[in-house]
């Protein structure tokens, strides 16, 4: 068996060379095609010699007398299937091939012609009588053809496609090609093209007929849905057409195309629109009017221009729609809208793909910005930030928090939540004297709301110890810190008992605190590093065992595992054997945490 994957052509040069030596000329015609097709590509010293083999060879084997061994024929269709199978780097070589053995080989003659032939119109339809049984002959004919001649032989590939009646040999390697590759012929294939044949010819009915058939096919695909309901509102089923695009709008909703093919639904928003307008629904139509054009302005002057809203053109709301007044665009309905996409952004963190979550996020701002509750719009804007990270996540973080301090307004928590999440970004965007200012703004803003004992106070403080930690700060003032937000949660915890979501928080963060300040530790004191590294995964442990595994953070066992390496290198460099099992057994707890928190909760 010919070593079909190879794509170096020299190495397929002297393949070609071996097969002409073993008595298969047509084989290696094939291969020593393939090389010159590959040479396009590629250096390729032999390509001279390659030529001239290939002349050679297409005179041997197109000889009157020659025949190709069925044997040789199989070889050869084995290996060109494996060539088309094999992605783009090898589809230069699969060309090469078949242009080599184009009115050489006879026996795969409808093959080749099929593959690298059938140009014009001529061509193609003495190949489509030729191999009359092949529904790929048929749809490459169908393109060859007029609209009124394409849709018959489009029709002609449909029915081969359904048919159980055997296939003659030429059609079925064609078909076995085919399907090698990308673009293997289907019936949803050959829907879709009578779809766009019959849209373009007017023929409305047949359209939205094909394209029902398309749908019950593929009902994942939202143009199905979409060409049949634009093929019954030009058809003038006004009422099926309003089914129809609701039944696209579901499937679009459904599915990942609705982030993915946004410029469907505005499209889709507007047709119901006119459609509506043209029933006389004046109120449905207006409401799907300003839905169109919030999410496309360019439907505003669609709709002007649009012959089914013409009776409409001197309505007061119309007016106010389509000629830019914002207030017009607002929805009543947009404030429940704006916090259900809020919540599905933050639901969505940490999730593989973060297009949703953009998208939410993004979406909320959107609706946020057409109305006038400012405390909403930084809520979007701030976790829109959150969702984007970067310098566009930045960006948003610095509107969201000029809003909130200029708006007094704002209520204290949203507030502060803006601030706080742009002094994160400064920090992580490297201008630390600014983030360093806003964390105290966070801080400040925090004890007036909750008073200093409150664990809303100790977040802040944790990112200003960690803010201290990684600007080299002075190490008193990082124990300071630290020591600042340990005593708070401590004296919390001494007066919340009951183990809910406080408690779970504050017990996790106080792990936290404890971790960084067993790093600090580590560097002048080893033993009290251990000590305290130890309290610290108790305290992580109390957590988890109360439920609340989702309150321990990755970070915090990471810098645990860290500290705990650094501290049983020291133990063992000084020959502490007491302090090294000490430090074995609270790693190995910190392994038990990380292997608990990898679970997901319920």
């Amino acid at each position: 068996m010919a070593a079909a994957k190879n794509d170096d052509p020299e190495a397929l040069y002297q393949q070609a060379l071996a097969f002409d030596e073993r008595g298969k000329p047509a084989l290696s015609l094939a291969f020593v095609g393939a090389a010159i097709g590959k040479a396009l590509l590629r250096d390729f010293p032999s390509v001279s010699a390659a030529r001239r083999m290939r002349a050679r060879l297409r005179k041997k084997v197109s000889a009157k007398r020659h025949e190709t061994p069925a044997a040789e024929v199989e070889e050869i269709t084995h290996t060109l299937i494996e060539w088309r199978s094999g992605g783009t780097e090898l589809q230069s070589q699969l060309r090469g091939a078949m242009e080599a053995m184009l009115g050489a080989v006879r026996e795969l003659d409808t093959l080749t012609r099929f593959h690298v032939g059938a140009s014009t119109h001529a061509d193609a339809k003495k190949l489509s009588r030729d191999v009359p049984d092949s529904p790929d002959v048929a749809y490459k004919f169908a393109w060859k053809c007029s609209n009124e001649k394409q849709l018959a032989m489009l029709e002609e590939a449909l029915r081969l496609l359904r048919s159980n009646e055997p296939r003659s040999a030429d059609a079925r390697r064609i078909e076995e090609l085919q399907r090698a590759g990308p673009s293997a012929l289907t019936e949803a294939v050959v829907l879709g093209r009578l779809v766009t044949v019959a849209s373009t010819e007017e023929l409305w009915d047949r359209a939205a007929a094909w394209a029902s058939e398309l749908t019950r096919l593929a009902p994942d695909d939202p143009s199905a849905w979409v060409a049949r309901a634009d093929a019954l509102t030009f058809g003038q089923r006004h009422e099926e057409a309003l089914r129809a695009y609701d039944d696209a709008w579901r499937v679009l909703t459904r599915t990942d195309h609705a982030a993915n093919e946004s410029d469907a639904r505005p499209r889709i928003l507007f047709n119901k629109s006119c459609l509506l307008a043209k029933l006389g629904r004046r109120d449905e139509a207006l409401a799907e009017l300003r839905r169109a054009i919030r999410m496309d302005p360019k439907n505003a002057a669609g709709a002007k221009s649009d012959d089914y809203w013409k009776a409409y053109r001197r309505d007061r709301e119309f007016v106010r729609l389509t000629s830019g007044d914002a207030q017009a665009l607002v929805d009543p309905a947009d404030a429940d809208e704006i916090k259900r996409l809020v919540a599905l952004s933050r639901s969505l963190y940490g999730a593989a793909d973060r297009a949703e979550r953009q998208a939410a996020a993004a979406r909320a701002v959107t609706l946020a910005e057409l109305g006038t509750d400012v405390e909403l719009l930084v809520v979007a804007l701030t976790e829109c930030g959150h969702a984007l990270d970067g310098k566009a996540g930045l960006e948003h973080f610095e509107r969201a928090w000029a809003l909130a301090e200029r708006d007094a307004s704002i209520a204290p928590e949203t507030r502060v939540e803006a601030a706080h999440a742009l002094a994160d970004a400064l920090e992580h965007g490297g201008k630390p004297a600014r983030a360093m200012q806003l964390y105290e703004q966070t801080l400040a803003m925090r004890i007036a709301m909750h008073g200093e004992s409150h664990p809303a106070v100790a977040k802040v403080l944790r990112d200003i110890a960690t803010f201290q930690m990684e600007r080299v700060a002075r190490r008193a003032a990082v124990t300071k810190t630290l020591a600042r937000g340990i005593e708070l949660l401590e004296r919390f915890l001494v007066g919340h008992t009951k183990k809910d979501a406080a408690w779970g928080d504050a017990t996790a963060d106080l792990g936290a605190f404890l971790v960084m300040r067993a790093h600090v530790e580590t560097e002048k004191d080893a033993v009290a590093a251990v000590a305290t590294l130890d309290r610290a995964v108790t305290s992580l442990e109390a957590a988890v065992d109360a439920g609340w595994r989702n309150a321990v953070d990755e970070q915090s066992l990471e810098d645990a595992t860290k500290i705990a390496v650094a501290l049983a290198f020291q133990a063992e460099e000084s020959g502490a054997r007491k302090q090294q099992k000490k430090i074995a057994a609270v790693d190995a707890r910190i392994d038990e945490l990380t292997r608990l928190t990898c679970v997901p909760s319920h």
